[in-house]
């Protein structure tokens, strides 16, 4: 089953770059279309907890932690959507997904650094 959440989260996460820069040639702003992709991933999310044996649960033990899901969700989604959203509005898709996979790079090079 993980093998296929893998894969399912692989043909979402490669089509993002896609659907983002088709967004961006309708005029819509970066910002508002940052909103619209938290938005419904928080309205799928929703709805699969709902739906999900014991998901009503799961939602009420995260309200013990709600403000650190805030902030995490702020800096960690937010921010990094806004980010890809500005880049895509100016770079190709190629060259995109070529820097954004190279985070693994980064994340080397600065845990070295700082811890």
């Amino acid at each position: 089953m993980g093998i296929l959440f893998a894969i399912l989260a692989a043909i979402c996460n490669s089509t993002i770059g896609i659907f983002s820069k088709y967004s961006l040639n309708t005029n819509s702003n970066p910002t508002t279309v940052v909103f619209f992709r938290c938005f419904f991933a928080f309205i799928v999310v929703t709805i699969i907890l709902i739906i999900k044996k014991d998901g009503l649960k799961q939602i009420a033990t995260t309200k013990k932690h709600a403000k650190q899901i805030m902030a995490t969700s702020v800096f960690g989604i937010f921010v990094l959507y806004f980010f890809e959203i500005c880049a895509l509005s100016y770079i190709k898709i190629p060259i995109y997904s070529f820097l954004s996979y190279s985070t693994s790079v980064f994340t080397i090079i600065i845990g070295v650094l700082w811890l």
